[in-house]
């Protein structure tokens, strides 16, 4: 493990699907893990999805639910999403959010039918943050362990 210092700020936003972007801010394939900032239009959703391992948050800017659940997290605040917990990230109307999310164990995406539709893990994140990079004539900044 080495030391990491990032500004944020120079590292570009990745488009993961419509409306939702992240900035990659740290990757570790071999322990799946991934630290990135994530932006979802406002109106936006993440969708249905569940997690093979924990996930941290901090909102620092707008606010989002789950559609399975009665909170409200806004600018400020952090949530813990516990192993195995399925939910459907909405983001307010009125605004934009970024968020800090700390992922263990990538994230899965699921039908209505509970079917797997996607898997995110470290590597896929990290891969499309370096072909993001590539086709656009950016450096890759040191994210990856």
């Amino acid at each position: 493990m080495r030391d990491l210092h990032l500004d944020p700020s120079t590292l570009p936003w990745v488009e993961q699907s419509p409306g939702v972007w992240f900035k990659l801010l740290r990757a570790a394939p071999a322990e799946e893990r991934y630290t990135n900032l994530l932006r979802v239009a406002a109106g936006g959703l993440l969708a249905r999805h569940r997690h093979p391992g924990p996930v941290e948050a901090w909102v620092l800017q707008g606010s989002w639910r789950y559609r399975e659940h009665d909170w409200v997290a806004r600018a400020g605040d952090y949530v813990y999403e516990p192993i195995g917990d399925v939910h459907t990230l909405v983001v307010d109307p009125a605004e934009e959010m970024i968020t800090l999310f700390n992922v263990a164990g990538g994230v899965v995406y699921l039908d209505t039918d509970d079917s797997v539709t996607r898997i995110d893990t470290a590597q896929s994140k990290l891969d499309l943050y370096r072909a993001h990079c590539a086709a656009n004539g950016l450096d890759v900044a040191p994210v990856a362990f």
